[in-house]
């Protein structure tokens, strides 16, 4: 007993011997660390820390993290701003100069041409009867009657209308057919009618007169349709309506025109009223020059699957240069004509009478045009 009570107290104090061993080499290394350089301390004291204090080192790595992320999210938002969405949305909503050119170019030779030939006859009515009684009695050595010489020009002012309506009944499938360049060609009829007119007086011909009238009445049909066509297509979308407007503001300015030259003391007197009818030559020559190098529209030319010439065709109306702009308003376009192939219907002539809806819509827009002409606004 004796012996296992002395082995058990050397035990114990070589057990408190290894404590003290421990603590003071403990103590040893915290003095060496004191005594070390800040620098070193860091390097050396680097995983201590870390584990004593680690919300202090995380949150270092944190803040670089956070760093890194906002400036890829600037670097990805400027390159956002570089290459525009697919919805990206044109900067030209109005007009911009080249489109401005195209509109004035198509309505010159289509609104003015209509609202002027619908203008001129009236100012100068008693020196053009008064022309047809010279020519009758040059060929009958007759007097016409104040009757028959209402008659002529009643009959001068009315053939306007039967070219109308040939040049508005060509003017959907000429210009389906052949796009801008149905409207240049609408210039021939154009000139040859003023020319006619223009040399009756020389010819004492009434007929080169009504002949002539007939020709720019075809002129003018063929642009009421063509040219609100044309406008309609190029026009962007926010504002397509506004520019449905264009056609009567030239017939309108083209009406006062008309009215002025005709004043006694300008054209519309014995000697030089023929002339009246050669401005109609410089409305023809504006919409060459205008139109010539300008482009079809953009939608005429996805028609004709000429994908490339479309969009040439919108950078040039739009005066854009961003391909993504424009592969936005050409995928529109796409949309567009993909549901006129499959919602639109065929309605025959027998439908537009037969069908109440129809017949309804028929009736409408024909009294709001028959209203308009009552009134007087293109007399």
């Amino acid at each position: 007993m004796h012996r296992d009570q002395s082995a058990a107290d050397e035990t114990k104090e070589k057990l408190f011997q290894n404590a003290d061993e421990h603590q003071s080499d403990s103590i040893n290394k915290s003095t060496n660390r004191r005594k070390t350089s800040p620098t070193e301390e860091i390097e050396g004291g680097g995983e201590e820390e870390n584990h004593n204090n680690p919300e202090v080192t995380f949150s270092g790595e944190a803040d670089n993290e956070d760093g890194a992320i906002n400036e890829d999210e600037e670097k990805n938002a400027s390159t956002a701003n570089m290459v525009p969405p697919a919805d990206a949305k044109p900067r030209h909503l109005g007009f911009t100069r080249t489109l401005f050119l195209a509109v004035c170019g198509a309505m010159i030779g289509t609104g003015a041409q209509f609202g002027y030939a619908v203008g001129v006859m009236n100012a100068p009515s008693e020196v053009i009867k008064n022309f047809t009684k010279v020519i009758y009695h040059r060929r009958y050595n007759s007097t016409l009657t104040d009757y028959r010489a209402d008659l002529l020009y009643s009959t001068a002012i009315s053939v306007i209308a039967l070219g109308g309506v040939l040049g508005g009944l060509l003017a959907g499938p000429i210009s389906d057919r052949l796009g801008r360049i149905g409207l240049l060609l609408n210039n021939i009829p154009a000139v040859a009618g003023s020319v006619l007119m223009m040399l009756s007086k020389m010819a004492y011909s009434y007929e080169m007169f009504i002949v002539g009238r007939v020709l720019i009445g075809f002129t003018a049909g063929f642009g009421a349709v063509a040219g609100n066509l044309y406008i309609t297509e190029i026009a962007p979308i926010k504002v397509r309506g506004s520019f449905g407007a264009c056609f009567q503001l030239f017939v309108a300015m083209a009406l006062m025109l008309a009215q002025v030259l005709s004043l006694d003391i300008i054209l519309g007197n014995d000697r030089l009223w023929n002339y009246l009818f050669a401005v109609p030559i410089g409305f023809s020559i504006l919409q060459v020059l205008l139109l010539v190098f300008a482009y079809d529209t953009p939608k005429f030319l996805l028609q004709k699957g000429r994908e490339r010439a479309a969009e040439r065709a919108l950078k040039w109306f739009r005066c854009e240069k961003d391909n993504g702009i424009v592969q936005t308003e050409i995928r529109e376009m796409h949309a567009d004509l993909n549901n006129l192939k499959t919602d639109s219907v065929k309605i025959s002539l027998r439908d537009l009478l037969q069908k109440t809806l129809l017949r309804k819509c028929l009736l409408i827009s024909s009294m709001t045009h028959v209203a308009q002409q009552l009134i007087g606004s293109n007399v």
